[in-house]
């Protein structure tokens, strides 16, 4: 019986540093019905010239080229043209484990999982940290998929106990899906210029939306680099706060569309809640001075879906730190967050030293 075709789609964008690493784990894989999609997303360095070399030697990859439009542009030409029963996702910095497929298939195959996902490593230069998206193997029946569908709109009770972990089971690059369903209901990635983040979210939003059966294996097959700043991403971005709006819109336009229940409005509203975290973090990055952070920290604190969020949002579950952080929030105090704020990127900047 012939091994049904595997299609791995992974834009490109300045990755010659990294994109010999990533290209070796793919052709190297012990699973070898693979189709290997790369997409140079209008690249300025040498990767096209790579990807070009390994063309003359290698049959299952297919290369194509396109003007910067961003990844999500990128992954939505890969899926277009995929050929393949299952679909992965890789980013050009990352690699994978050899036997990743051959594991991943062989599960999703085992009782036609819709979706089968697992865990990933954190590569910094000189250490390499497990993270654990579940703490076991988990087999999910329907009821079970509709806990995984919740959590992407956001954390609700016990699960806010970990802020941290928000968005833990969101990338796309961690999981093997079912190619029919994403073509059958024509889903895509949003442009991040108009939602800024979290399309991996808004994907798994309208994939998860349409599957009853899922499996988590805990096995750490990813590897996610952090040791580089990602070249789809910038230090600050002046429109965030906008480009938020645009994506808890889509959210909320699912919530209607899907006619879900109100479990999912508080879940989204915790996610716009814990999103001060990100738009205060973002504001810390730019070059204004103390007391303009401070004031466009409070612009987003005196947004009305961000006070609307933070008043409902139940501190209980958070632990101390994170309880202070919002009870500041709630309080509308723009300069206690920016104090919690000053020390979170002082912690940040220090496990980056330590771990580089």
């Amino acid at each position: 019986m012939e091994k049904p075709l595997i299609s791995i789609i992974v834009p490109v964008y300045n990755a010659e540093n990294y994109i010999v690493q990533c290209i070796d784990s793919l052709i190297n894989q012990t699973y070898n019905n693979i189709e290997i999609i790369l997409i140079d997303d209008g690249s300025t360095d040498k990767s096209a010239q790579i990807i070009t070399e390994y063309l003359r030697q290698e049959s299952r990859i297919k290369f194509f080229q396109q003007s910067n439009k961003g990844p999500s542009a990128a992954r939505n030409f890969g899926i277009q043209e995929c050929k393949g029963k299952y679909l992965a996702f890789l980013d050009s910095d990352d690699w994978l484990d050899l036997n990743t497929f051959e594991e991943l298939v062989s599960k999703i195959s085992e009782d036609d999982f819709d979706v089968v996902f697992c865990s990933y490593v954190r590569e910094y230069r000189t250490v390499s940290l497990p993270k654990d998206v579940l703490l076991e193997d988990q087999y999910f029946d329907e009821v079970g998929c509709k806990s995984l569908f919740l959590r992407l709109f956001g954390l609700t009770d016990k699960e806010l106990k970990n802020p941290e972990n928000a968005d833990s089971i969101v990338p796309v690059w961690m999981k093997l899906y079912k190619t029919n369903i994403i073509k059958g209901n024509s889903i895509k990635f949003v442009d991040t210029k108009i939602i800024g983040s979290a399309e991996d979210a808004l994907f798994n939003i309208y994939y998860f939306h349409k599957i009853n059966k899922a499996y988590y294996f805990h096995r750490h097959f990813y590897h996610y680099r952090r040791d580089n700043l990602s070249s789809y991403t910038s230090a600050y971005r002046p429109n965030l706060v906008i480009q938020w709006d645009n994506l808890f819109a889509h959210m909320n336009e699912a919530i209607v569309n899907f006619s879900l229940d109100s479990s999912f409005v508080k879940a989204l509203k915790n996610r716009i809640a814990l999103g001060v975290i990100g738009l205060g973090l973002n504001e810390m990055a730019s070059d204004k001075s103390i007391i303009n952070k401070v004031v466009g920290i409070k612009k987003i604190l005196n947004k009305n879906n961000y006070k609307e969020a933070i008043s409902q949002l139940d501190l209980k579950y958070f632990p101390l730190k994170w309880k202070m952080f919002f009870l500041a929030a709630k309080m509308n105090s723009a300069i206690g967050l920016y104090i919690f704020l000053s020390v979170i990127n002082y912690i940040v900047s220090r496990n980056k030293k330590l771990s580089n």
